[in-house]
């Protein structure tokens, strides 16, 4: 991707997450300095909470890691298809590309897995049902 779509497109993803982030930081920063109470408190991912149909248990769903792996695997697989002629590896700036949203997709597949553990430790510490921190009923 050596054109000015394939330069602005992966780069408008990181553009749009970091926007979103710094949103999210100041959002949180300000309600905690304006609500007494309220502690602030810095954290890897944020709450999307202007979905606010439909059950509970969509609007607990990081919804945020999911879009970041389904884009950086979008982005990955753009810098491998794009870079590969005839079966092989041709443009080699491509494979930077592609390392360098492959890590970021690895990044938020370990941290989604690791929210999923702490949702299903935390539901099994505080309630016999273990579904219980995500609003699940097995019963």
């Amino acid at each position: 991707m050596g054109t000015f779509g394939g330069h602005a497109l992966p780069g408008s993803f990181f553009v749009v997450f970091a926007v979103w982030w710094t949103i999210q930081m100041f959002r949180r920063y300000f309600t905690s300095r304006v609500k007494s109470g309220v502690q602030f408190k810095s954290s890897v991912t944020f709450p999307v909470d202007f979905i606010g149909c439909g059950p509970v248990a969509l609007r607990r769903w990081e919804w945020e890691g999911f879009f970041k792996v389904f884009f950086t695997l979008v982005g990955f697989l753009g810098e491998v298809i794009t870079a590969t002629e005839g079966g092989q590896f041709i443009h080699l700036g491509n494979g930077q590309h592609a390392t360098m949203f492959f890590f970021f997709g690895l990044h938020h597949h370990v941290l989604l897995i690791i929210m999923a553990y702490l949702y299903f430790l935390v539901g099994q510490l505080t309630s016999k049902n273990p579904g219980a921190a995500r609003g699940y009923n097995y019963n």
